[in-house]
């Protein structure tokens, strides 16, 4: 029986060690798959935290950079609500300047008939005189061209009215024009014989539009004519026709003609 024994213990340490090798190796494996996994969790971590400091980092500049911008965006809304105000400031000004200008102009008007009338009363006085047959067909002729001035001159008022601008010195050139055409005379001056001034006119627009017409002796025709030089262009620079830049020199006939034209560019660039 003790040598049964002795077997079976003999053979059941035999099992337990090798059982006990068995875990050991198991053991092993399993802890060395443990670090491998360790390895990697911390690696996985140390990746995780450095991508969190990073997304901080570009969250944090993005929230300077929106402040940065609203702060740019406010500055320039302050500015541009700064000069609103001043074109409306402007505007306001402007309106108040083209309303008294209208007003002015309103009430100018009965003035520039009355001296309509009283040119007229002068040309009947002309008619009535004892005149030439040469004398009266010039007076037919001028006042032919008085007409046409005083169409041309009701239509560049209705331009002017509603354009809000004025003229100074039409009513003047068109009084004298009839005393001088009377007369049929020119006095001379210090220019050429075939060209002598006899008096200046200037005519001016409340947008800053201002030229000369001056009265021009030619030997070569019968009546004076007249020499059209622009001082300034004003509000028109940028779209004035090349004619009203330059130096023109035309009959008493195209004088209504002249301001007809003056009249249609007023009206187109208003």
């Amino acid at each position: 029986m003790e040598d049964l024994y002795k077997k079976l213990y003999a053979k059941y340490d035999k099992l337990k060690k090798k059982q006990l090798s068995e875990f050991d190796e198991l053991n092993k494996d399993q802890e060395v798959k443990f670090l491998n996994y360790a390895s990697v969790a911390e690696e996985m971590i140390q990746y995780l935290k450095d991508e969190n400091d990073r997304l901080r980092k570009q969250a944090s500049d993005l929230r300077s950079e929106a402040a940065s911008i609203r702060s740019t965006m406010d500055e320039q809304c302050a500015e541009y609500q700064k000069l609103l105000m001043e074109e409306n400031q402007k505007n306001k000004i402007l309106n108040e300047e083209v309303e008294k200008l209208q007003n002015q102009l309103q009430y100018g008007l009965p003035c520039n008939s009355k001296d309509r009338n009283s040119d007229n009363v002068r040309l009947n006085m002309l008619e009535t005189a004892q005149v030439t047959p040469e004398e009266r067909c010039i007076a037919s002729t001028r006042r032919m061209v008085r007409k046409r001035s005083r169409e041309a001159r009701e239509k560049l008022e209705v331009e002017i009215t509603h354009g809000g601008n004025d003229i100074v010195g039409y009513n003047d050139m068109e009084e004298k024009s009839a005393k001088r055409s009377s007369k049929g005379t020119v006095s001379s001056g210090d220019l050429p014989n075939d060209q002598q001034l006899e008096s200046c006119e200037r005519i001016l627009y409340r947008s800053g539009y201002a030229f000369t017409l001056t009265w021009m002796r030619n030997e070569a025709v019968e009546e004076p004519e007249l020499l059209y030089r622009v001082l300034t262009l004003g509000t028109f620079e940028r779209v004035a026709p090349e004619w009203m830049r330059s130096v023109l020199m035309f009959s008493m006939r195209m004088w209504p003609i002249f301001f007809e034209r003056l009249a249609c560019v007023i009206k187109l660039h208003r």
